[in-house]
This record gives structure tokens, C-alpha cells and sequence, in this order.
């Protein structure tokens, strides 16, 4: 009998490529996990599995035929993709395979900032794309210009997503891609406060590279402005904008955003100064954007006041106020002009695409990853938030996926325990959030003591083992650990952050422009008083709904990770990717692993590669299910490490390597008297399941009698009731006819009137109604002899 040599599956792990999927390393931990990703990616294999998660590193360079069509067209005819190289489109390819089911899907894309979430959300659209029997482009035209207006550079990505979006893709009956995206949290405050080391959205700089000298000076625009810092840095043009408003059918409108964005850049100078160019600035934004100067003047520097029961005073705004004004209106007009481009690529992307005609849908989350910056503030503590709550859903996910796994090979599930502490994290940013809608409440009913300093000290007095006071000389108002490290958070913009209602002054401004585009971006209805409307509440509503939508369908997660702090590629710094794995749940996944069965090998593959180790007896008259088994029992592998399931062989984490060294040993590794040992012990096995099942089809078939004894019992109590029921109240009727008989007898027989019970005993005439009991007072002596006495009439006759 040939030996089975070391070339056979289960020794890629150490051979110089890798692993492609990490549950078959020898030894599953984080350090041989490491390893094995590092080696691959320095190999320009930049996609892992694990498990049921994808791990993708950013090359930080474009690698040459690693995509295109003829890369897509294996994992399109392959019956399992999942048997190819790991690559989103194998991801892909099992989500389209799940539509034509009529199963809706979610493909979840995670990761740090600079990881490439927004590039492989790019790559599965176009493997969608290609799919269809027609390519539609307005999915790609719309993700471009989503990038000028959502994206921002960051010191650790040039292209960094300041918003998460939810991609809902339909095909129809064409195969034409619809799609529709929803925006979350985008992070708008950026446009008034970027920092000198980051830069305000992409747009703005697209816009001024892409102005002639003489464009810019009939928009009274400069190539320095308040809200554009660091513009020496190259950017693209907005030739690719243009090109991509065309697709979706909106050229028009781009042109008209354009010099609303020039307006906001004008205004964006006037904050914080007050001078003859911040007041040119002010004349050239009112212009631009439609609006009569003095009435835009008169709203930064002055109020109107309505006392009760006087008339309304004009009331001087402070220099900080009317900066708060700008800064509020800048604000404004750049969060709904965002929500009015998303409006219009829907509607265009929505053509023809019938809602209710198909059920079933593909989810794309590109989500941003877990932030901590110089300054955080509300958006961070936000972010974080979500990203918690995706950590909680991926954990409870990876458990559902193995529960469902062990369930589908027939093997029995264990409940595998996880730490609680995504819980209380997430309940202690409840309770901190829950205080700051408070204190915004009631600053908006003007009690004094609603500032952000009282919030901060409130949320300082929460502290346990999460939350913690900050250090004040840092301006930082607390700190909070959460999954991914501990952030500590400014101590003050939070109440302003926190409103999301803009100034009734500012929709009725913008309602009486002469653009429409500037109309249409006012309030749809606006209160007669401004009221206080949250944005953490209405954020963790969004966010709940999300997390409802995704759990009913079927998941498929991608991690993306940096190899480097520096961004270059063919580097990897293991202690900094270490960081990421463990931040991003590939620990938890790794603990659920090894508690579970990690390793998976199919049976057929088992049987094949080792089957030639046992006498050809056993080969010809043994199934291979039962050839697996066997060799399990003779080479000592203890019972609770393994498991066998319908087609794959469960091992628990170190227990691949028995596989080896039986591979190692050949045929002589098994005697004759251990493979006949072992061999008992599987008709033992199989006669213990055989009598286990004549035991539970004995135990069903009593069950099942019980019951319907149960049921028979349950049905003579029942009638037996209603039969009590029924004679109780026959005799109820039956008490009242003789007694309204009796009493008209003795009324034809006295008519006379009798008086009462109570007279009669005054008067000694009425005897007691009882007979006494024979005793003392009953009898009396006489001559010895004891008498009784004879018993009283019950009534005297009167």
C-alpha cells in the first residue's frame, strides 16, 4: 500500500504561498494567522479567507490581473466559487446566485479609515455590472460623484468616505442594475471646521482647478480661501464629475450646484472677520446664491425679539453669534444641497425599476471605520457607535453562520459564549447620548445651567470601567473605552453638534431666493416656533433600522485592513496590522472557532488522500463516511475532538496536524489489532445511533399516546364540567318554582297581615327556630331517675 506523501491538502499551510483559508492552519491563533496573511500579501495576494469572512489588505498600487473580465469569468461558470482563489467577486458571484433564489442579500464592507472599503465596494459593483445582460453605468457615475461630495482628505487616507452609505442594487427583468443609496451621518461640519492638516471636501478644490483665471474672477473667486486649507496639493479636475452628472442625466444640475458651492466658499470668509473684504465676501454670496444682501446682512448681525404682549424689538447679534449664524448657515445649505444630488441620482437610477415587482435585493454597506483623531467630537462618538453596534452584530452573525453549519452536517450545537462587553459599552453611549438630547432640550427652554460643560461634568459622573474623566488641559471633556481603544472626547460643540434644526431666519431667506435650486433646498414645512430636533436620536434610529434591514438577509463580510502606517506597498508592519485583527473582531471570530470545530475538511477529500492506509477489505465493504471514522478511532484521535458530519470532517483547532502525521506514518502507523479495535468500535457507534433512534422513535410513540390520552382526559373534564353546569342551574330553577309556589299558597291562605319575625320574639310569642340539643339544660332529675323532657312546639298558635 502506497504512502500518502506531504503534498496533499492539508500541507498548504506550510508551503511558501500560504493558506487561502485560514481555518486550515495547523495551529489557529492569532500569530500563525498573522503570519499567513503577511506572507500572502507580500506575495501580492491581497485576499484571505476566514472562515466565512473575507480578509482583503490594501496594496496601496494597482496589480495587474488581478481583475477585469477574464478574471471574472471563472468565478461565473464555477459551480463553488468559494473553491477558487478568496476574491470579492467569489462573494459576488454567491450573492447573485442567492437573488435568482429569491433570497435578498448583504454584503457588509468594514474597515479603518485608508483600508479600501470604498475601492472593493467599487470592484463588486462592477462584477454586478458585468453580470447583467445590460451594463448600466449610472451605479459607478453615481459612486464618483458621491466621492467629490462626500469624501475628504485625511491625514491617513487621500480619499477617506466622510459618510457611510447603504447601496440597495435590483435587477430587472432586462438585467439592468437600479440602484439606490442612503447616506448616513455625513459628516457636514467639516465644511466650517477642517483642520490645517486635512482638507474640506473633495469638491470644493475640483472646482477651483478646474476654473480659468478668468472663470474665477466672474465668480469674484481666489486660490485661497477661509474653508480651503493645504490647496498647494494637486487634485483632479471636473472633467470626471462632469462626465458622471452626464450619465445620470443631471448635467444642469451639477452647473447650479457649483455656484452655490462658490457662494459657500465666500461665506466661509466672512467667519470671524469683519472688514471690507468679509463684507465683498458677503456681497459676492449673496449674489451667487440668489439672496437680497441686506436681508443676509441683517441676519448675521442682528435678531428680532418678540416679547408677550409687545411688539418685536431688533435685538444686536455678538460677533460669536453671528459667527454661530454663518457657520449654521453654511451648514445648512450644504447638508440639503448633498441630500438633493442623492434625491436626484435615485430618481434617475430608479427609472423603470418597478418597487414592489421583486422582493429580493442586494444590500451594499460601505460603512466608515472606528475614528480617533486630534479633536473628536459628536460625529466620532457617533461613528464609534455604529461600529460597536456592527462588532455586536458581526459576532452574533459568525455564531448564527456556525450554528447554521453545524445544524445543515447534523451535528448537535453548543452554545458558544461571548464577552459581554459590547453590551455595556454600548448601553453607557446610550445613557451618554440620552443626557446630551436632555441638555438640549433644556437649553432650548433657557435654563442656564444647559451648556456644554454641564454635560460633560454629568457624563463624567457615569464613571466606571468605560467611561472616565478627561483631561481638561487637553480640552478634553471624558473618555471612552471602547472596542477598538480608548478615544477621548472634546468638552465643548456638543449641544450645538447635536441640533439638527436650522434657524427659522435661514428657510425663510433661502425661500425667497430668485434660483430655484436654492428653494427647493428650504424646509419642506417649517414650524411657526423652532423646535429642537436631535441628531444622536435620529442617528441610532437610522441605525436600527440598518440593523433590521441587514438581519433579514444573508450575510457576507468583508474586513479591509492596512498593512502600514505609512501607505506603501509591499510593507507589512505586523504589530499595527496585529492591532487591526484584533480591533475588527478576527479575535471574537477566532474564539467562536476554537470553541466550535475550526477546521473543515470535506469527506470524500479525507477518504481519498488516507483511505489507501486501511486493508483493502475495509476499502471495498466500508462507506466513506465510515472510512473516515475508522481512521479517526485507529489513529487515537479523541472522540470530543472530532465530529462527522453528512460531507465535511469537523476537527478541533490543533487537530489538523494528526492528519499529517498519519500522512507521515503511512500503513505502518495502524497494527492489525488497533485497525480490528478500531474497527468494533464503529459497529459499536453505529449500533448506538441505530438503538438511539428505535429509542426516540419508542420515546415519539409514547409521547404521542400520552398526549392523546392527555387529550381524552382533558375532553371528559370538560364535559363533565359543562355538565355540572347545566344541573346546577336546573336546579337553581327548579329551588325558585317551589319557592314562588309556597309563598303564593301562604298568601291566598293568611291574607291577613302577619308581623314581623322581630316583633314576635319582643313579644315572647315566636319560639326559637331550632330544635335545642339534648343535654344539661334538656333533662331534669326526679326521684333518682334521670327525665327528659318533652320536646316544644316550633310555633304557638296565636
Amino acid at each position: 500500500m502506497a504512502a500518502v506523501g506531504s503534498s496533499g491538502p492539508f500541507k498548504a499551510w506550510q508551503s511558501s504561498e500560504g493558506c487561502s483559508d485560514c481555518v486550515s492552519l495547523t495551529h489557529l491563533d492569532e500569530a500563525n494567522l498573522l503570519q499567513n496573511i503577511s506572507l500572502r500579501y507580500l506575495q501580492r495576494k491581497i485576499y484571505t479567507y476566514v472562515s466565512h469572512v473575507l480578509l482583503a489588505l490594501n496594496p496601496y498600487q494597482d496589480l495587474q490581473g488581478l481583475y477585469g473580465p477574464d478574471v471574472m469569468a471563472p468565478y461565473q461558470e464555477s459551480v463553488h466559487s468559494r473553491q477558487l482563489a478568496p476574491h470579492p467577486y467569489a462573494f459576488a458571484e454567491n450573492a447573485m446566485r442567492g437573488l435568482r433564489r429569491g433570497e435578498s442579500q448583504a454584503i457588509l464592507i468594514s474597515g479603518e479609515s485608508g483600508a479600501g472599503k470604498t475601492e472593493t465596494a467599487k470592484i463588486i459593483i462592477r462584477y454586478l455590472e458585468a453580470g447583467a445582460s445590460q451594463t448600466e453605468q449610472g451605479v459607478i457615475a453615481m459612486g464618483r460623484v458621491l466621492e467629490s461630495f462626500g469624501h475628504a482628505c485625511t491625514p491617513r487616507n487621500k480619499n477617506s468616505s466622510r459618510f457611510g452609505k447603504l447601496i440597495q442594487l435590483r435587477f430587472s427583468g432586462t438585467g439592468c442594475v437600479h440602484a439606490h443609496v442612503t447616506p448616513y451621518l455625513l459628516e457636514v461640519s467639516r465644511v466650517v471646521s477642517a483642520s490645517r492638516s486635512e482638507r474640506n471636501f473633495h469638491v470644493f478644490y475640483e472646482l477651483l482647478a478646474s476654473l480659468s483665471p478668468s472663470q474665477r474672477s466672474r465668480w469674484g473667486l481666489t486660490m485661497r480661501h477661509k474653508l480651503l486649507p493645504n490647496m498647494r496639493s494637486p487634485v483632479a479636475g471636473l472633467a470626471e464629475l462632469r462626465d458622471a452628472m452626464a450619465v445620470l442625466g443631471a448635467g444642469d444640475l451639477l452647473e447650479k450646484a457649483l455656484e452655490i458651492l462658490a457662494g459657500i466658499i465666500h461665506l466661509g470668509d466672512c467667519i470671524g472677520e469683519d472688514d471690507e473684504a468679509s463684507r465683498a465676501s458677503l456681497s459676492w454670496a449673496s449674489r451667487l446664491l440668489g439672496l437680497d444682501e441686506c436681508q443676509l446682512r441683517a441676519l448675521v448681525k442682528s435678531r428680532l425679539l418678540t416679547l408677550p404682549g409687545q411688539e418685536t424689538i431688533k435685538v444686536d447679534r455678538t460677533p460669536e453669534q453671528a459667527n454661530s449664524v454663518l457657520r449654521s448657515f453654511v451648514v445648512t445649505v450644504y447638508s440639503r444641497l448633498f441630500k438633493r444630488l442623492v434625491t436626484v441620482m435615485n430618481d434617475s437610477l430608479g427609472k423603470g425599476c418597478q418597487p414592489g415587482g421583486q422582493s429580493a435585493e442586494l444590500a451594499l454597506l460601505d460603512i466608515y471605520g472606528f475614528e480617533s483623531l486630534e479633536r473628536n467630537s459628536l460625529e466620532q462618538l457617533l461613528i464609534n457607535l455604529t461600529n460597536e453596534r456592527l462588532q455586536l452584530f458581526f459576532s452574533q452573525q459568525v455564531l448564527a453562520a456556525e450554528q447554521e453549519a453545524c445544524v445543515r452536517e447534523g451535528l448537535p450545537f453548543k452554545e458558544v459564549s461571548l464577552p459581554r462587553s459590547g453590551e455595556n459599552v454600548l448601553s453607557c453611549l446610550d445613557s451618554v447620548l440620552d443626557k446630551l438630547d436632555d441638555f438640549g432640550i433644556r437649553r432650548w427652554r433657557s435654563f442656564e445651567q444647559a451648556s456644554d460643560d454641564g454635560f460633560c461634568a454629568a457624563t463624567c459622573k457615569l464613571r466606571n470601567e468605560i467611561i472616565r474623566p478627561g483631561c481638561p488641559q487637553r480640552g478634553s471633556g471624558f473618555a471612552v473605552r471602547h472596542y477598538a481603544g480608548e478615544v477621548a472626547y472634546a468638552a465643548d460643540g456638543w449641544l450645538d453638534r447635536n441640533d439638527g434644526q436650522a434657524l427659522r431666519e435661514v428657510d425663510e431667506l433661502l425661500q425667497q431666493s430668485t434660483l430655484e435650486l436654492v428653494k427647493q433646498l428650504t424646509g419642506t414645512r417649517f414650524a411657526p416656533c423652532r423646535q429642537f430636533r436631535s441628531v444622536s436620536k435620529q442617528h441610532r434610529k437610522d441605525l436600527d433600522e440598518l440593523l433590521s434591514r441587514l438581519s433579514k438577509s444573508r450575510l457576507h463580510f468583508i474586513r479591509c485592513f492596512c498593512p502600514n502606517s505609512q501607505q506603501e506597498p509591499g510593507r507589512v508592519e505586523s504589530g499595527y496590522l496585529l492591532e487591526q485583527l484584533r480591533n475588527y473582531g478576527t479575535g471574537q471570530l477566532l474564539q467562536v472557532m476554537h470553541q466550535g470545530f475550526p477546521h473543515r475538511v470535506p469527506v470524500r477529500q479525507v477518504a481519498s488522500s488516507y483511505g489507501a492506509l486501511l486493508p483493502q477489505h475495509l476499502r471495498k465493504a466500508c462507506s466513506t463516511q465510515r472510512l473516515v471514522e475508522i481512521l479517526m478511532l485507529a489513529y487515537g484521535v479523541p472522540r470530543n475532538q472530532w465530529a462527522l458530519g453528512v460531507t465535511q470532517l469537523f476537527l478541533k483547532a490543533g487537530q489538523l496536524a494528526t492528519l499529517d502525521e498519519l500522512a507521515r506514518g503511512g500503513a505502518e502507523a495502524f497494527d492489525p489489532a488497533v485497525l480490528a479495535g478500531a474497527y468494533r468500535e464503529s459497529v459499536r457507534l453505529r449500533w448506538r445511533k441505530v438503538i438511539n433512534v428505535v429509542a426516540l422513535i419508542g420515546y415519539l410513540a409514547r409521547r404521542a399516546q400520552r398526549r392523546k390520552q392527555q387529550r381524552r382526559r382533558l375532553r371528559g373534564v370538560f364535559l363533565a364540567a359543562i355538565f355540572l353546569v347545566r344541573l346546577r342551574r336546573s336546579s337553581a330553577a327548579s329551588s325558585k318554582a317551589n319557592f314562588a309556589r309556597g309563598e303564593a299558597s301562604r298568601t291566598i291562605a293568611s291574607p291577613a297581615r302577619v308581623p314581623g319575625p322581630g316583633v314576635l320574639e319582643d313579644l315572647g310569642i315566636l319560639a326559637p327556630l331550632k330544635r335545642p340539643r339534648p343535654g344539661p339544660s334538656s333533662a331534669f332529675a326526679e326521684n333518682g331517675l334521670l327525665l327528659e323532657q318533652a320536646p316544644k312546639r316550633r310555633f304557638i298558635s296565636l
